[in-house]
């Protein structure tokens, strides 16, 4: 990105070219602020490290009680792999927070009360989280099905396709946000790489 990489358009095509671009975009932008230093990249891990623990605790308290939050993030803060991966410029701390983050904000976006601004940020997120790494794909498809059979197995009084109609619609929010987010991405790559 840094160098107009993105927009190429030419052959060769490098194995790089395939890897999932948000880090480097990320790290592309930091560089040239402050120019090209291993600091930097590791300040994002760091950041991250510091959100997954707040995040932990966030969703031990949503989903569970204090003591779990408590307990929870106390293991997250102090987990070997995830310290040490913290002090790193890796991806894997960042996709924690981020997968964390879509984990806190899911029950609300499935939710008729809450409108459509949740499901669109949460189908923003399963965008990102894919470009993070590849593999948020298969997060972003469970979080699609879930919201579609949420709100009918919740509502069971409900009888008929009216149950379906709102989940419908927020799982087709959260598809279309993310969509529009992988996009041009994955236009480069068709026009690019062609795949």
């Amino acid at each position: 990105l840094y160098t107009s990489h993105f927009f190429r358009e030419t052959t060769p095509v490098h194995p790089e070219d395939m890897s999932a671009p948000l880090y480097p975009w990320m790290l592309a932008a930091a560089f040239s602020v402050t120019g090209a230093d291993h600091r930097v990249a590791q300040v994002f891990s760091v950041a991250a490290g510091v959100a997954m623990i707040v995040l932990t605790w966030a969703a031990g308290r949503r989903f569970f009680d204090d003591t779990t939050a408590i307990l929870g993030s106390l293991l997250v803060a102090l987990h070997p792999d995830l310290v040490i991966l913290s002090s790193w410029a890796m991806t894997e701390t960042l996709y924690g927070a981020l997968f964390l983050f879509i984990l806190l904000l899911f029950p609300d976006a499935t939710q008729v009360r809450d409108g459509w601004f949740r499901p669109a940020i949460l189908g923003a997120a399963c965008g990102a989280l894919y470009l993070l790494r590849a593999n948020g794909l298969a997060v972003a498809a469970a979080i699609g099905i879930a919201i579609l059979l949420g709100g009918p197995i919740a509502a069971k009084a409900r009888q008929g396709l009216r149950a379906w109609r709102g989940p419908l619609l927020r799982a087709a929010l959260c598809a279309s946000v993310s969509r529009a987010v992988v996009g041009p991405w994955l236009v480069r790559h068709a026009r690019g790489c062609g795949s």
